[in-house]
């Protein structure tokens, strides 16, 4: 974590950087108590395709009771003090950040994913913007996840650079990433310890989290990433043989209302997996009418969800 509380002076920057210490600002976990306990975080555009569906389901899923202590957090959290407070120490620790690199200190990136709401993976892409906005160039921001992280945890003549006799951990992106920090997500190959990894083979989702990555979007009205994990040519029935809509395009337009409704929540009941099936009791929220309770039947194919029956 970094200093919150003032800005560093020169003295103090130029004794981290005489002492090797390595900075790991974490700029993006803070925010994210207050955010996710006064049930307002919100998933940054791609974030729930690229964390973990039953983590992230957490998130979404985290009403708090409706209590007089409840009542009285979420106040505190949202009172114009505390807002205050956040943003003071946000700034502070982005100029404090801005000022160490500039010394010469050196900078790790990391974002102490497990706390309540930073995801495993997907807080990684947070951190860089926020690391860029604190003026970080690119290459910088490649440094702290390379060989600084490696300095970090006293490993850099094993890995973290590209010389003989190191490891060979390498990621082959399919643009440069001097040019757009984003080409990090952009993975073409892995290359752990020597062996060739194709992105595929480990980025495919069993079909119970196939399922929950478009709940997950669902609840939080993101249209593009519910659609994500479904293939191309999906086909949505009425069970047994009635077809609605075939293909992502004419799904877009029958999904169109997540982004309309604000309140409209599903919450799953049950879950039952046969192989690539699954059956999905749920229960609807926030509509007219509402609670209302249905089906969803889920076929996956090829790490795509192919099929979905909605029994009447």
């Amino acid at each position: 974590h970094s200093v919150d509380d003032r800005v560093v002076t020169k003295e103090f920057a130029s004794l981290l950087k005489k002492k090797k210490t390595v900075l790991c600002p974490t700029l993006v976990v803070y925010d994210n108590y207050n955010s996710v306990l006064s049930d307002s975080y919100q998933f940054a555009p791609g974030e729930l395709s690229n964390t973990h569906p039953t983590t992230a389901a957490t998130v979404i899923d985290y009403p708090l009771p409706d209590t007089v202590i409840a009542k009285r957090l979420v106040a505190r959290i949202n009172s114009p003090a505390a807002k205050a407070s956040v943003k003071s120490m946000d700034s502070i620790m982005m100029a404090n950040l801005k000022i160490l690199a500039d010394a010469g200190v050196i900078i790790a990136s990391g974002t102490d994913a497990g706390n309540i709401g930073t995801q495993h993976v997907s807080s990684y892409f947070i951190e860089l913007a926020l690391m860029q906005k604190a003026g970080l160039d690119n290459w910088q921001l490649l440094q702290a996840s390379t060989i600084n992280a490696a300095r970090a945890v006293g490993q850099e003549k094993e890995w973290g650079s590209i010389s003989k006799g190191k490891i060979a951990n390498l990621l082959l992106l399919e643009r440069n990433p001097l040019d757009s920090i984003g080409a990090l997500q952009q993975i073409h190959t892995v290359i752990s310890k020597g062996v060739m990894i194709d992105r595929d083979s480990v980025l495919t989702w069993p079909a119970a989290d196939l399922a929950q990555v478009q709940l997950n979007a669902y609840n939080a009205h993101d249209l593009e990433g519910f659609l994500a994990p479904y293939s191309d040519d999906v086909e949505v029935y009425t069970f047994p043989d009635k077809l609605l809509a075939k293909g992502k395009d004419q799904m877009r337009k029958m999904y169109g209302f997540l982004e309309k409704a604000p309140t409209l929540y599903c919450r799953l009941l049950n879950r039952i997996v046969q192989g690539n099936i699954v059956i999905d009791h749920e229960e609807i929220l926030g509509v007219p009418g509402a609670p209302h309770y249905g089906v969803a039947i889920y076929v996956t194919e090829n790490g795509k969800i192919k099929k979905v029956f909605f029994p009447e």
